[in-house]
This record gives structure tokens, sequence and C-alpha cells, in this order.
């Protein structure tokens, strides 16, 4: 399974049992991360990132809040034994570039 950069980080920060959860200005993040006093935390995503997780099987929802966009998210079994993984450097994730995932490839021109 190929997954960003940022979503290796997000399974690092979420192994050891901590949601996911969106703090006020879209800031999803856990509970561990230290905020500045202004509230920005040190570390976080957005919600195209956790929607991109869970598409792939990864998070989950807790169900602790009727609107998807801000209920907590955990991981699926799935993405547990990816997490391990990607932690302990048994199984590295295949890490695409924003621009290698938007770009056609020069082969699909139909010869031109």
């Amino acid at each position: 399974m190929e997954i960003s950069a940022t979503q290796a980080r997000v399974l690092k920060e979420m192994v050891d049992g901590h949601r996911l959860f969106q703090l006020r200005g879209g800031f999803w993040t856990t509970s561990q991360t230290a905020c500045s006093e202004s509230g920005i935390p040190s570390w976080s995503v957005d919600i195209r990132t956790v929607r991109a997780m869970e598409a792939k099987g990864l998070l989950q929802r807790c169900r602790v809040e009727v609107a998807e966009w801000k209920d907590n998210r955990t991981l699926t079994q799935a993405g547990y034994a990816l997490a391990d993984s990607v932690v302990s450097g048994a199984a590295a994730p295949a890490v695409q570039s924003r621009a290698t995932q938007q770009e056609p490839s020069q082969g699909s021109q139909g010869g031109k």
C-alpha cells in the first residue's frame, strides 16, 4: 500500500493508541502533541489526510460526534499493523510526492 510521508507520520503519532481529534482552526492532532499558548499544535494534519487514510482503511470514526468532519478517529486493525511496521522499520511505506501522484504519465498521450 502506498502512503505519503504525512500519512506515515500520522501512523507513528497514533501507534500507541492515541486518537486523532480536531482543534479549533481545523487542526487534526493527537492528545500528546504540544500546543503553543495560542492553541496551535506543534504537529497536525488536515481533513484531506484524515479522509484519505479512512478511504485506505487505516482510520475509522469513533462515533463521538454526529458530524463526520469533527468526529475523533482511531486506527483500524490494518492501520495498527502498518503503523507497527513503519515504526519498527520492518516495512517502509512506498511514498510518492504530490507532483508524482497528480501528473499523468508521458506514455498515455497516444504516441505524440
